[in-house]
């Protein structure tokens, strides 16, 4: 048996104040979720959910997974607390904030000491399988612990989207009637945006660069940072990631068919989510607008009542819920920053709210903005002591900046976030560092358009 992991450190008085604020939680009077003996554990990387028709998109893009959305629970204002695929991966597979399970940069790995997903499943006789297409999700990084079968897809391999999907359906078929916890990780819609010519097609209609002739130069657009585009530019690097969200969802349509015969519970979420332009930055990892930690969270199962759910959720929050579904033991729980979402997939009325923290990405010489969330209201302070702070409920995209017309709020909401910066200032030097990442995943790293020896994403 492996150490586990100490409990983790908390922001204390103010975090606990803000906490005060939340309402109480009403009585369950609705029936119970069937005890699964399926889970199926889905991850769209880099998926801002504004662009799913089932969080307001009019494009119809993604059908597969709006029709589990309109059949299940869909959580409307859910979060990543992480900006990149490692922290936020590891976070989903911990219920921890990064802080906590310590993967902020890119030579961390997830702690061996950890309490994974994947663990508690195994531990409970289930069979565990992952397939992989992120790099950051990778076993080189920690995330086969717990796994059975872990398969992870390099660029390397010929035809390497084509398999993923064929071999978890072969996986699922040959495991009827087992108990199973599967983990799918789909590199889409993340960059390169290189569709395939129907999904761009439907998308690009009448855009003056639909001819594809600048579709290179395009296709890394989460690298270009601040660099300024016309309208029309920017427009079709939109339609190139909405694509490959398009994509996406028509892959995944298969898995979940074969997933509801099975009667398995199915959760669709993502890492972070992906700037476009918005605020004038594209990619993930240093901001935390809108764009970049909204991110689809959907609950489905056999006997799911329709339901949205406006309370914030986050990635922390995924493995104890699932815990619960599934009825497994609650010890080790105490590592966990994360809560139990079970009583808000049944009743419609207002439980507790606590505060959801997010932060960006950390670097060896940065200390990242944090985010607080509370109620409707969100606050960003970045490592400077500036802050902005915006409505949810009136302005979802973080448009207009509210801090000069709340300044008790602020105050409040900025004393959580700074006390969390000066907590975690040191945060990057301690973690557990990756042996170092073999030549086939140093490729794939690059030609994601990261590289493994700086600190960007």
């Amino acid at each position: 048996m492996k150490e586990a992991l100490p409990p983790p450190k908390f922001v204390k008085s103010s975090l606990l104040a803000l906490a005060l604020l939340a309402s109480s939680c009403d009585n369950n009077d609705e029936a119970p979720i069937p005890v699964p003996d399926r889970i199926l554990l889905v991850v769209t990387d880099a998926t801002h959910a504004a662009h799913l028709s089932c969080y307001g998109d009019e494009n119809g893009l993604t059908p597969a997974i709006d029709e589990l959305a309109s059949n299940g629970v869909r959580f409307s204002r859910a979060f990543s607390n992480n900006t990149w695929t490692l922290s936020s991966t590891a976070s989903l597979f911990t219920g921890q904030l990064q802080e906590h399970h310590g993967a902020v940069t890119n030579h961390h790995r997830l702690d061996e000491g950890a309490d994974t997903a994947a663990e508690f499943f195994e531990k409970a006789g289930w069979k565990t399988a992952a397939f992989v297409q992120m790099a950051y999700a990778s076993a080189q990084f920690g995330f086969d612990q717990g796994f059975e079968t872990f398969r992870y897809y390099s660029k390397g391999q010929d035809g390497r989207a084509g398999q993923t999907i064929p071999q978890a359906l072969e996986w699922l078929n040959e495991n009827r009637g087992e108990k199973w916890f599967v983990y799918l990780h789909l590199r889409r819609p993340h960059s390169p945006y290189k569709p395939t010519p129907p999904a761009i097609t439907r998308l690009d209609e009448g855009c003056p660069l639909a001819d594809g002739s600048r579709n290179e130069e395009f296709m890394f657009a989460d690298s270009f940072g601040d660099r300024v585009l016309t309208e029309e530019e920017r427009a079709h690097v939109e339609h190139l990631y909405q694509a490959n969200l398009a994509r996406t969802d028509t892959v995944l349509a298969d898995v979940f068919e074969l997933a509801k015969e099975q009667e398995a519970v199915i959760v669709v979420t993502s890492d972070h989510g992906e700037g476009l332009g918005e605020h004038g930055s594209f990619g993930h990892g240093t901001h935390l607008w809108a764009e970049s930690i909204d991110i689809p969270l959907v609950f489905w199962w056999p006997t799911a009542n329709p339901l949205e759910v406006r309370h914030p959720a986050s990635t922390i929050d995924v493995l104890p819920t699932l815990l619960d579904i599934a009825n497994l033991p609650s010890r080790d729980r105490m590592s966990m920053d994360g809560s139990s979402l079970y009583q808000r997939l049944l009743v419609r009325v207002a439980l507790e709210n606590k505060p959801v923290i997010a932060s960006a990405r950390y670097s060896l010489e940065n200390h990242p903005r944090v985010a607080v969330i509370q109620n409707d209201w969100k606050l960003i302070r970045d490592p400077e002591g500036k802050v902005q702070l915006f409505n949810r409920e009136e302005d979802p995209r973080d448009e207009i900046d509210r801090s000069a017309e709340q300044p008790e709020l602020v105050s409040a909401l900025s004393l959580v976030a700074a006390e969390w910066q000066v907590e975690n200032r040191d945060v990057a030097r301690s973690g557990v560092l990756h042996d170092g990442l073999d030549k086939e995943l140093e490729s794939d790293l690059e030609a994601l358009g990261y590289f493994e020896n700086d600190d960007s994403e």
